[in-house]
């Protein structure tokens, strides 16, 4: 995320009503810095790390107003826990490991013929897609 998408994120969680806390603005940063979702487990373990301690319940609630303000976005891929990421990051799919729940971004999406199949055969506007692929990955492929 760039300075700008920083500061524009400020902003927004000002006029959402969200708290610009050390540990609102630290739960951004950390997602800008890991490239990767994570849930409140990793979120409470990278703040404490940074000297901010914070329980379950904030971090919730912080992710919580961070998502209804569309700066994350939350993420479920059948595991029973919700990962959040940027929602400011570029359009992207998922691969999930479904032995240690590594998740890989997928950076390519040719998904436009389906779309436009979807749009015109059943007159159906589509506002966002989202596609998860699972199966293992390299090094669960080598040990199991």
């Amino acid at each position: 995320m760039f300075l700008f998408d920083f500061c524009n994120c400020v902003a927004y969680n000002t006029e959402m009503k969200i708290r610009n806390t050390k540990a609102s603005s630290a739960v951004i940063r950390i997602l800008e810095k890991e490239k990767k979702p994570l849930d409140v487990e990793d979120f409470i373990g990278r703040l404490n790390r940074r000297k901010i301690n914070v329980d379950r319940t904030t971090v919730f609630r912080i992710v919580n107003k961070l998502t209804e303000a569309r700066i994350l976005t939350r993420l479920e891929f059948d595991e029973g826990k919700a990962r959040y990421e940027l929602t400011s990051l570029p359009h992207h799919h998922h691969a999930i490991c479904t032995k240690c729940r590594k998740v890989e971004d997928i950076k390519e999406c040719n998904i436009r013929e389906v779309k436009k199949n979807a749009e015109n055969n059943l007159s159906f506007k589509i506002e966002f897609h989202r596609i998860e692929l699972f199966g293992k990955c390299h090094e669960c492929r080598s040990i199991y």
